[in-house]
């Protein structure tokens, strides 16, 4: 592998090298024959060669070119124009609005550029400048509410944090299932997974996985933005069946930016930004520390961490009550900073660039910096044979805020409001805790125990094209994706997760390494005047592991108190699965077109995957899809511009874990005593010998209608997709020798309706106001189970649940309801006068949306543009992890009603002595303190799901950008006659929520899981205010 990279590199630095031919230039602008005014982001492409640019703000342009080059002008709902260059150095265009919308052009799967107009599926693409302005660095958010279909939501506001995408819905049931899009970068599949590792001492805590106590970064993350050119969003099997089992959830296909012809051009940019926190839970500002109305001061044995204490008197200035849930957080800093450069000619191109982004989070002592370096070349070796190659390096991390159980903040939730939870030092330097032996001061924790992670990532590329004929090509393309990861962890025995071990440290080593080869042959034909077509056939192998990854945990601190593993008593080493697999692909695409009316497109792949039995482990898919023109039958009118229907029948696999299927050893601990020797013990889970791989058939009907000379869009899709034989660890009878049992099982089915639409309200020369919107409904459900497994329940907590059942949508929350009478009112326990919770689970929320939405209103005044994102979740239920403990401190406004009796409306349940059950109206009268909300003295009222099961429905204004461009009567000839752009970006300026606590819109199980729909023991989110400047040389 080491022998590949170098030869790689030597091929970069030859790129590198090379000469680009010195060529004529040609200038000129390109204005709209409808107004006048200049278009920006028109292709400028010299046909049959490598080469080409984009106009700037101004619509001008320059290219090499020599003469009898033929340039190609092309632009979304503009007629594509071909000039032929003679001995002029000046080509200026006038183009004029496509009824039919010809010169649109999209990436889709494994690559291919397509007429958008040819496609029979959904797909939507999103452009640079959408990216840029969003502000937000990690590609995935970027994308949040400007995809139809697409459920995006971050793990809070932590430096690094991850960001999770699902597309069209959850198609695996298995509770570790990844139910994200496959990621494609310029033909590079690359990983986009969040690895949870193991940061956990052997003994002492409670968490329920190590998914919760960090916010790990999604690989995606890696990817700098300011390298993407635009992205297309592949959503539904018909769009990524190409791609295989891999892309069974969609793609999203990145391409990036590459060098453009003319002279040499440098882009810098530089922007900073605040941050600081969005929402926050409200916080009762009545009462101080205590219990039943009474001070309890510090002091030996006592545990002052509740506010129910004495009413707070204004007159007595000693006492203060403080918003730690606000007060612990600072404003956090955000640096990004990018240089590139650019050439091109005739004979190829070179794009480098070099980009670093840091930024110190809200929570003290926690950051996150990426380092990247990027060199894409192309050279053409002959006019019909071309070489192209990139090198992508990557360095990240920083310090990541301890979350989750016995974390700063559940920790927080504690915290008395009588004390400043920032006042965290003794005078010798030790924690100041006021709660010792209960829980840790939240600030001296981070500032002492945060993770500390390292990533070093290399992607690169090699690809050959050839033209074999005027009608036959061939590309081949070598990928490769890795990265090694280091992450370190110390907990010292002072803290509360550390005290049962004696302090630990936890060190990581993660490595992931994939190659990729692709051979495609294409053949392109016009069979007469209304008939062409081609057929691509071609052959991927895949080589995907995870070599060496291990961790090492020493427990037991001990004198001299390093944080090297010398000093812990006890060590340990284990390794991670290696994750090693291989898949073998063939397929083919057919497409045939009929007069640019008809469209007509079939594939087929055939995946042979290692991680099934050998028997089921070679599957075939198929699908099939159609696009009619119908405006193309009628007379050119005013009215309907542009007609078209679409829809297509696709099926897709997937396949399962590594080394599910068969018999594995795994070390032992203390074998036979003290790890002095190996021992090894057979797992506990085995699979069905005729595991099969799970299928998802999709059916989508789809129309796209232009009206008014395309002033208006509107693009409708309605989908089905049933996912069957879904691969589940079920519990089986340990006398069969195992606990675990991976089997096929159930049928999922989703649908939805997505739409979308484009309107340009006002067009003129200096002012234009342009609009979309973006709106989907999507349900999935569970059609069958299997009568031996009744449920799989994800993730169970006191305060609810998330599972599945026969019959049950996904993303169903479940929890405990007071007991209701028939006629629904409370039944009141005759004794205690309080309502009575049910034992009985009942469901009474879903994790996901009803439905989503996204506004974005954009305006243009000659070099100044605004725009604004307005992002709707409408339904979607949170469970708050971090209320609980809240609830029991008394310091949150929920808690603010005490020391009073009330009566509770409902009836007392009675019994007849024939067994006859009646009720009569509560009379009893009860007293509301502390016990009502602690959950460790009482059930009443922290255990019931109206409380715990909370509306996140949102509505906010996810970025608002101001940008302006100098005017060229201003920088002129200088060096900055390129363009001088200075920009104003906020992020979550505004949100309206009935959530209560934070902004819901932080998972706490991160990114890449399906254990959603549960808050608030993570970074909160944040909002952010970023000032930047950008000019082009």
């Amino acid at each position: 592998m080491k022998k590949k990279l170098h030869k790689l590199c030597f091929l970069l630095c030859l790129l590198l090298s090379l000469h680009v031919s010195a060529q004529n230039t040609i200038r000129g602008k390109v204005t709209s024959a409808d107004d006048g005014t200049a278009i920006p982001g028109v292709n400028v492409t010299a046909k049959g060669k490598n080469v080409g640019t984009v106009t700037d703000a101004n619509g001008e342009y320059s290219i090499s070119a020599t003469q009898g080059t033929e340039l190609i002008f092309s632009f979304v709902g503009m007629e594509t124009q071909t000039v032929l260059v003679q001995n002029q150095t000046t080509i200026n265009v006038v183009m004029t609005s496509s009824a039919s919308a010809l010169g649109e052009v999209v990436v889709t799967a494994l690559g291919q550029t397509q007429e958008k107009r040819a496609i029979g599926y959904s797909i939507q693409a999103i452009k640079a400048d959408e990216i840029k302005n969003s502000g937000n660095q990690n590609v995935v958010g970027a994308l949040q509410g400007k995809i139809a279909g697409a459920v995006i939501t971050g793990s809070g506001g932590a430096p690094g944090s991850g960001i999770n995408i699902i597309l069209r819905g959850v198609t695996s049931l298995s509770g570790n299932a990844d139910n994200q899009p496959l990621f494609v970068i310029d033909g590079i599949i690359i990983s986009n997974s969040t690895s949870v590792g193991n940061p956990l001492p052997s003994a002492g805590s409670n968490s329920p996985g190590a998914g919760e106590q960090f916010a790990n970064t999604n690989r995606a993350a890696d990817i700098n933005p300011d390298d993407i050119e635009s992205i297309s969003i592949l959503k539904g099997p018909s769009a990524t069946a190409l791609y295989g089992l891999r892309a069974s959830n969609g793609a999203i296909i990145i391409t990036t930016k590459r060098g453009k012809s003319g002279k040499l051009n440098l882009s810098v940019s530089s922007s900073v930004s605040a941050d600081v926190l969005g929402k926050s839970p409200d916080i009762q500002t009545t009462f101080l520390q205590g219990r039943l109305g009474e001070f309890i001061p510090l002091g030996p044995g006592r545990t002052p961490y509740q506010s129910f204490g004495p009413v707070l008197d204004p007159q007595n200035t000693t006492d203060k009550i403080y918003d730690n849930f606000r007060g612990f957080y600072r404003t956090g800093l955000t640096n990004n900073n990018n240089i590139t450069l650019t050439k091109g000619g005739d004979k190829g191109n070179i794009y480098l660039s070099l980009g670093r982004s840091y930024q110190a989070g809200i929570v003290p002592n926690t950051d996150f910096g990426r380092t990247s370096a990027k060199v894409a070349g192309l050279y053409n070796i002959t006019k019909n044979f071309s070489v192209s190659a990139s090198f992508n390096y990557i360095n990240s991390g920083g310090k990541r805020p301890p979350a989750g159980d016995k974390s700063i903040f559940s920790a927080l939730g504690y915290w008395p409001n009588t004390y400043d939870v920032n006042d965290y030092l003794n005078p010798d330097g030790t924690q100041k805790n006021i709660l010792p032996g209960f829980t840790d001061n939240p600030r001296y924790l981070v500032e002492k125990s945060p993770r500390i992670d390292k990533v070093n990532r290399y992607i690169a590329d090699v690809t050959l094209n050839y033209k074999i004929t005027d009608w036959l090509s061939a590309k081949y393309q070598l990928t490769y994706d890795t990265y090694h990861e280091t992450r370190s962890r110390q907990v010292d025995s002072t803290f509360d997760v550390g005290i049962q071990v004696k302090g630990f440290l936890v060190n990581e080593f993660l490595n992931y390494r994939e190659l990729n080869s692709n051979l495609y042959v294409t053949a392109t034909k016009d069979f007469s005047d209304s008939w062409s077509g081609s057929l691509m056939v071609g052959n991927s192998l895949v080589n995907s592991k995870r070599p060496d990854s291990y961790y090492i945990r020493g427990e037991g601190w001990k004198t001299p108190f390093t944080n090297d593993l010398s000093s812990y008593r006890n060590q340990q080493t284990r390794f991670y699965s290696p994750a090693h697999y291989r898949i073998a692909s063939f397929f083919a695409d057919a497409k045939l077109s009929y007069k640019d009316i008809l469209y007509l497109n079939a594939t087929g792949r055939n995946d042979i995957v290692s991680t099934l039995p050998q028997a089921n482990n070679s599957f075939f898919y198929p699908s099939f899809s159609a696009g009619y023109i119908f405006t193309e039958h009628f007379a050119s009118n005013n009215t309907l511009s542009y007609g078209k229907l679409r829809a297509s029948w696709a099926q897709v696999g997937k396949g399962t874990d590594p080394y599910v299927s068969g018999n594995y050893f795994d070390i032992t601990d203390n074998f036979p005593f003290g790890n002095n020797v190996p021992g090894y013990f057979r797992r506990s889970t085995t699979a069905d010998p005729n595991l099969k791989p799970e299928r998802t058939t999709s059916i989508e009907l789809g129309t796209e209608l232009r009206f008014f000379k395309n002033r208006f869009m509107i693009d409708a899709t309605y989908f089905t997709m049933d996912s069957r034989d879904q691969i589940v660890r079920a519990p089986v009878s340990n006398v069969s020798g195992y606990s675990f049992y991976y089997t096929n099982i159930g049928l999922i089915r989703n649908k939805g309706v997505e739409l979308l639409a484009t309107a340009k309200i006002i067009q003129n020369k200096d002012f234009s106001w342009d609009a979309s919107i973006n709106w989907s409904k999507m349900s999935g459900k569970v059609i069958e189970m299997p009568a031996e497994l009744k449920e799989i329940a994800y993730y169970d907590n006191v305060v609810g649940s998330l599972r599945i059942r026969e019959g049950s949508k996904i993303g169903d929350l479940w929890g405990y309801d007071y007991r209701r009478a028939p006629d629904g009112q409370l039944i009141i326990d005759a004794n205690t006068g309080f309502p009575i919770t049910s034992t009985t689970l009942t469901q009474y929320g879903n994790a996901l949306p009803d439905w989503l939405g996204g506004l974005t209103n954009t305006f243009n005044y000659k070099g100044l543009s605004l725009s604004a994102l307005l992002e709707w979740r409408h339904g979607g239920d949170a469970i708050d992890l971090g209320e609980r403990n809240a609830l029991r401190s008394g310091s949150i406004k929920l808690t603010e009603r005490r020391y009073e009796r009330v009566v509770f409306n409902g009836v007392v349940e009675q019994k007849g002595t024939d067994g006859t059950v009646s009720y009569v109206p509560n009379t009893r009268e009860v007293f509301l303190d502390d016990a009502l909300y602690n959950p460790s003295t009482s059930t009443r009222f922290n255990s019931w799901s109206k409380l715990n099961i909370q509306d996140a429905s949102w509505v906010r204004l996810r970025t608002v950008s101001l940008n302006y461009s100098l005017p060229q009567s201003l920088i002129g000839k200088s060096v900055f006659k390129n363009g001088v752009r200075f920009s104003f970006t906020g992020t979550n300026l505004f949100l309206n929520t009935p959530f209560r606590g934070y902004d819901p819109e932080a998972l706490s199980f991160g990114s890449g899981t399906n254990i959603i729909g549960f808050v608030g023991r993570n970074n909160p989110a944040t909002k952010s205010f970023m000032f930047g400047v950008s000019a082009n040389f």
